[in-house]
């Protein structure tokens, strides 16, 4: 398995240009951040909370294993997002 930041469609081939999600953008829970690509079959990788996208743990092409963090996520809660700055 690797993993693929950018947008595919089915049959592999790449749509448009840079990551789906890049550090500092906010993502709603459920929403699609990367995917696992594992022999030709492309997985989606969800947000499990809403939040900023803090790091990435990984480079896109990097073999992942099973339950290893892709994305590090500052958590929102309604009111602000915990570790930003005021």
């Amino acid at each position: 398995c690797c993993v693929v930041l950018c947008r595919y469609a089915k049959g592999g081939k790449k749509i448009g240009k840079g990551p789906m999600v890049e550090k500092g953008d906010v993502v709603k829970k459920g929403q699609t951040v990367a995917f696992v690509e594992q022999m030709g079959t492309f997985t989606p990788v969800l947000a499990k909370q809403a939040g900023e996208i803090s790091k990435f743990e990984i480079e896109e092409g990097d073999p992942v294993g099973y339950g290893q963090a892709l994305v590090s996520v500052y958590p929102f809660f309604g009111g602000h997002i915990i570790g930003e700055s005021k």
